[in-house]
């Protein structure tokens, strides 16, 4: 049966804003006739509507609205980025922007508009003076409430971007990762006075992810949208294309982010007792759960060593980000616990169990089937 009440102002609304060209969901055997759907002389099945629904990650519901609904494009939040840059954004990154807003949202709804953390430290901070990075990084530690030491006792990345992610979210900026299709982005952050958040490139490495963090974290505190390109030549190219107050940003972020989890006291005393050698570098790494890459940088911008020095043992750094292994077989509930983190599912489940939203409107919110959440509750009660 075909949908002939369908308005194709939505069909070609719902297929831009996800980010596909018309000839690419043409050219499924599905679909090979939107075109003319979008024109209106012909008509989707049901069945293709489901289809197109899936694709576009939008509810079916919405194909039957009567006028396309005002949603503000998300590519309208980044208005430092150059035009061309946006229009370049893959469609899954942008699908990714727009679920970080739909978070955005759910949050505002399932808390009433008040964010649960005692202190905002985007509210808080204030990066403020000319460049003092040593400054601010002090500051941004003694909000967040976990000194060196602590973070020495931790044994592996993983422990450490499970606390930092802790921290953050205890002082109201909500973290939520995803396995992006697109390894050339390692995240990104949307600005909010109630609810700043960060979403992470899970396929990334983990020490990436712990970096991308607190580069993120600075772009919210100077209250800045952010998508941020991981270092190889696209994301050089990345950094050439947009203004020069934007590009100094972005370095400044950078500097931050380094200099938050390298302490530059600290981090000097810790390469003297060690060397500037491949091997030395890999155990500072490791103790402070970075990468080599963010290690040889910092060592180059203290004048730890030189030019020729960083660029040799950098020449040889896998230049890939993406991690090294994959398992195989996980958990889909514990990586959907994984990805939204304790406190979104907390407030989802509290709200389930004293019945003010229904088991339809939770499923939603955890982006998941009604079918599925008991063994998702289950699971994560259990991890608790």
């Amino acid at each position: 049966m075909r949908c002939k009440y369908i308005n194709p102002e939505i069909l070609r609304w719902a297929r831009e804003t996800a980010g596909y060209r018309l000839d690419e969901v043409a050219g499924r055997a599905a679909f090979k006739r939107v075109k003319a759907w979008e024109r209106g002389e012909a008509y989707p099945t049901y069945k293709q509507l489901e289809g197109l629904a899936s694709c576009y990650k939008r509810p079916l519901a919405l194909f039957f609205f009567p006028e396309v609904p005002d949603e503000e494009a998300i590519e309208s939040s980044f208005r430092s980025l150059p035009a061309s840059q946006l229009q370049a954004l893959p469609a899954s990154i942008k699908l990714m922007l727009r679920r970080g807003k739909v978070f955005q949202l759910n949050l505002h709804e399932l808390t009433e508009g008040i964010n649960p953390a005692q202190e905002l430290i985007t509210a808080t901070l204030k990066f403020t003076g000319h460049r003092n990075v040593k400054k601010w990084a002090v500051e941004t530690i003694r909000v967040l409430g976990v000194d060196l030491d602590q973070q020495k006792k931790w044994r592996t990345a993983d422990e450490a971007l499970k606390n930092w992610r802790d921290a953050l979210t205890d002082n109201g900026v909500f973290i939520f990762k995803d396995a992006f299709d697109e390894d050339d982005y390692s995240g990104f952050c949307l600005y909010d006075d109630k609810f700043p958040i960060v979403f992470v490139n899970n396929s990334l490495t983990t020490t990436r992810q712990i970096f991308t963090l607190f580069h993120e974290l600075a772009h919210l505190i100077f209250r800045n949208n952010h998508i941020d390109a991981v270092a190889n030549d696209r994301g050089i190219a990345y950094l050439k294309s947009i203004a020069k107050t934007y590009r100094d940003i972005e370095l400044l972020c950078n500097e931050f982010a380094a200099e938050f989890l390298l302490p530059g006291s600290d981090f000097a005393k810790e390469v003297m007792q060690s060397s500037t050698s491949p091997a030395g570098v890999a155990k500072l790494a490791k103790r402070y759960c970075v990468s080599r890459a963010v290690i040889l940088r910092k060592m180059l911008t203290d004048k730890l060593i030189d030019r020729v020095t960083y660029d040799k043992q950098a020449s040889v750094l896998n230049a890939s980000y993406r991690r090294a292994t994959k398992t195989s077989g996980g958990s889909f509930y514990h990586t959907k616990l994984a990805y939204l983190g304790k406190t979104y599912v907390e407030l989802v489940l509290t709200k389930y169990d004293q019945q003010q939203i229904s088991l339809g409107e939770a499923a939603d919110y955890l982006g998941i089937k009604p079918s599925q959440f008991d063994q998702l509750e289950d699971k994560f009660y259990d991890s608790q």
